[in-house]
């Protein structure tokens, strides 16, 4: 994806996917906090200093919340700020017109849905009774 965006001249998208695919590895070695904030700090940091249009802000959102979700969430709080990330990258996708990361997100959007019903549904019910 990150010679997809470089080609597409997104900059920023190419920075910060990179660095997101880093980041996904790394989350499954380690938990410490003090490396989810230095990945939150490079990739605001080389989002910013790369920005070249406002859609590109929602690329730093949504990976930046997307980081926070895998290195100190789990089940269906963590899907749901995946699912953020993903909405994030679909807007910034379409803006770009990137069909195939478009299409890429968008089934994201809709496998994270799918995961966060099916973790919710497995879920004890609780009683509303009184």
């Amino acid at each position: 994806m990150m010679v997809h965006f470089l080609l597409l001249g997104a900059l920023t998208s190419a920075s910060v996917v990179a660095l997101g695919a880093l980041r996904t590895f790394i989350s499954t070695k380690t938990k410490s906090t003090p490396v989810m904030l230095l990945f939150v700090a490079a990739i605001i940091g080389v989002g910013l200093m790369t920005l070249t249009s406002q859609a590109e802000l929602l690329t730093i959102i949504g990976t930046s919340v997307a980081t926070i979700a895998l290195f100190k969430l789990e089940g269906i709080a963590m899907r749901a700020c995946i699912l953020l990330n993903s909405l994030c990258w679909l807007i910034n996708n379409f803006y770009l017109g990137s069909i195939g990361g478009t299409a890429v997100e968008f089934t994201f959007v809709i496998i994270n849905l799918y995961s966060i019903y099916k973790l919710y549904s497995a879920s004890p019910k609780k009683s509303t009774a009184i």
